[in-house]
């Protein structure tokens, strides 16, 4: 399905197929159940197994076919809570979490027959879900000379949000299964930087983005738009500076509902509306609800600036999210407002791009600096008409999925 955490398997392997004779994919049955936006596999010459799944996500299924993300109100539910902490923690996200353990012993067997007849060298394995994790886990141990690479896009245990229980069995449970892996992957430095206690042999494969999603420059709205798509997370991100910069500009009448909007694309449209009703900011608010990737990714490619939510903390930064790389494909300015500890990272990948500005919630100048940079943005739409593009063609090639996919072969290749 076309949703961010399978982008980033599905391009890995199709793009590795570039390097093999054969790749091999092992899927849940849940692809056709809900099947919608579904990826051609045809296109990438993948050879695809489905492995019958009876989970949770299934379950839901049978009651509605349109699957969408939990909703702020529902995340901040004790129930929802609980579950998400249950599911996250092991062993119980093996019985009861995506995939489960049907799913799980009917996808070892089919691993292990294609083992045995194909006699690949190399399994690839990606969090979420874990029991993909635990499954390349027991391949390993039937089958020692396989190479398994790991592959991390989120951390399981999770410092900023800790959505599990029993810390120290994670743990212990995590370093005697990774320890197995030849190779773990994972999307940032800071993310990399966590997952060391795990295992030492460590490589960033960061998220990226593929031309033919790209899409051709779209043309402008008549107004000034700074668009965010994509999901909140309780306190963990947070607009605040931001509007309180947005909020200066149109109180001193710089902008007016005709010339500037604030757009919002995705599930959680009451939180956004709350933020926005503080600041006093409804003229100049749209909220578009969810929409496709596709119309997501055309609205990104609209939008003058481009806004990115995030948190770090003095544990972990490079919370790099494949929103970011969707946001740098369609090279409009982008404006990360991270909200937690200072994110080096974060500022050295922008600082590179040139692609806008990086700014902290905690900080005061942030405002200001907000203020300042939205003025510049806004005062060269007026004069051209226009966006004002800083990040160049060429530095995009850094992110394509074909060149990650070949700094990843020539990893385990050499």
């Amino acid at each position: 399905m076309r949703a961010i955490g399978v982008i980033r398997n599905y391009y890995i392997a199709t793009c590795l197929k570039k390097y093999f004779s054969s790749v091999f994919v092992i899927t849940s049955t849940n692809r056709k159940r809900l099947a919608n936006a579904s990826f051609d596999f045809d296109v990438g010459g993948l050879r695809v197994l489905d492995v019958f799944t009876l989970d949770y996500r299934t379950v839901r299924s049978f009651f509605n076919k349109k699957i969408v993300p939990a909703g702020e109100p529902a995340k901040k539910s004790a129930v929802w809570r609980f579950a998400a902490k249950i599911k996250n923690t092991l062993p119980f996200n093996l019985l009861i979490g995506e995939g489960g353990f049907i799913y799980i012993v009917l996808a070892f067997i089919k691993a292990s027959r294609i083992v045995r007849s194909e006699k690949p060298a190399y399994i690839y394995t990606s969090f979420h879900p874990y029991s993909d994790i635990f499954i390349g886990y027991c391949l390993k141990r039937l089958f020692p000379g396989l190479y398994w690479i790991a592959d991390f896009r989120d951390l399981h245990l999770e410092p900023i949000y800790q959505l599990h229980y029993l810390h120290r069995l994670q743990l212990y449970l995590n370093k005697a299964i990774l320890r197995r892996a030849d190779l773990v992957t994972t999307v940032s430095e800071g993310l990399a930087k966590n997952l060391t206690q795990f295992q030492e042999n460590i490589y960033v494969l960061r998220n990226g983005f593929s031309f033919s999603e790209n899409g051709a420059r779209e043309e402008k709205p008549d107004y000034f738009s700074l668009v965010y798509t994509g999901s909140m997370f309780e306190e963990y991100r947070n607009p605040q500076a931001l509007l309180e910069a947005v909020k200066k500009l149109t109180d001193s009448g710089y902008f007016n509902p005709g010339s500037f909007r604030i757009c919002y694309a995705g599930v959680d449209g009451l939180i956004w509306r709350k933020y926005i009703r503080q600041y006093g900011l409804e003229e100049i608010f749209e909220d578009k609800g969810m929409l496709s990737r596709n119309d997501s990714l055309k609205l990104q490619r609209k939008a003058h600036v481009n806004l990115l939510l995030t948190s770090a903390s003095t544990e972990i930064g490079g919370v790099m999210t494949s929103k970011f790389y969707e946001y740098v494909s369609a090279r409009n300015p982008i404006v990360v407002l991270i909200n937690g500890a200072k994110d080096p990272e974060f500022e050295r990948i922008m600082g590179k791009l040139d692609g806008g500005m990086v700014a902290y919630n905690y900080d005061p100048d942030s405002c200001e600096r907000l203020k300042n940079y939205l003025i510049e943005l806004y005062d060269y739409w007026k004069i051209y008409g226009g966006v004002k593009y800083t990040i160049s063609p060429d530095q995009l090639k850094e992110f394509e999925w074909g060149n990650l996919a070949a700094g990843l072969a020539e990893k385990i290749l050499n």
